[in-house]
């Protein structure tokens, strides 16, 4: 596939994925990539997974693991 046919087969996603608070990317390897905002990290579905609540779902799941990651571990002190 060339690349205007990739934009052009990836372009009815850009509504759903807008609808479910993200912007469209784009495409890589056959996955339609978006994320919620520009210093969001980037997710990924394949077309046919790609509905408002998977892409809803993908969001949640890049913000908590991001919010994970921000947690400092301290040491538990032993007894």
């Amino acid at each position: 596939m060339t690349v205007e046919q990739l934009v052009g087969w990836a372009e009815p996603f850009r509504a759903l994925i807008e609808r479910a608070g993200a912007e469209l990317v784009g495409v890589k390897n056959g996955e339609i990539l978006f994320r919620a905002d520009a210093n969001s990290p980037v997710c990924s579905l394949y077309p046919f997974a790609c509905n408002a609540e998977n892409v809803r779902l993908a969001l949640k799941s890049t913000a908590e693991a991001k919010k994970a990651g921000m947690w400092e571990l301290e040491p538990v002190a032993k007894v």
